[in-house]
């Protein structure tokens, strides 16, 4: 089965993410908090991560982080590096902003509201594909 890390602090979207993934034969590790994604990175494989971009309650070492830093840290990690990440966020980013972050950090960004699950979720297929 294919294992997902989600970093999203949106209730709303962490049921949506467990109802689609799981439906599309995923298992999915759903957190809002940047301590508990350090220490799940350290102890489980995972196939893709989707990191919510505006991440506004989310801490790492007592710290307030937001997901382009979360994003940042996961990068510098050797044995992280190669993990594909999908940023999603609800503000759409100026062209000239995103792809820096796309061919530096991520593979993908996607903007909320999620329009086609389908399609987001053939995105995640073909990059754990790769």
């Amino acid at each position: 089965m294919k294992r997902l890390l989600i970093v999203e602090d949106d209730s709303i979207m962490r049921k949506f993410y467990s109802v689609i993934f799981l439906r599309n034969g995923f298992e999915s590790y759903i957190t809002d908090d940047g301590d508990n994604v350090m220490e799940y990175l350290k102890t489980h494989y995972v196939d893709l991560i989707i990191l919510d971009i505006n991440l506004t309650n989310t801490y790492l070492n007592g710290k307030q982080i937001n997901g382009l830093a979360l994003l940042s840290i996961i990068k510098q990690i050797k044995s992280l590096e190669r993990i594909p990440i999908v940023l999603v966020t609800a503000h759409s980013f100026p062209q000239d902003k995103a792809v820096p972050l796309i061919n530096n950090s991520a593979e993908i960004w996607v903007t909320k509201p999620i329009v086609s699950y389908s399609e987001f979720v053939n995105k995640i297929n073909k990059l754990i594909a790769k």
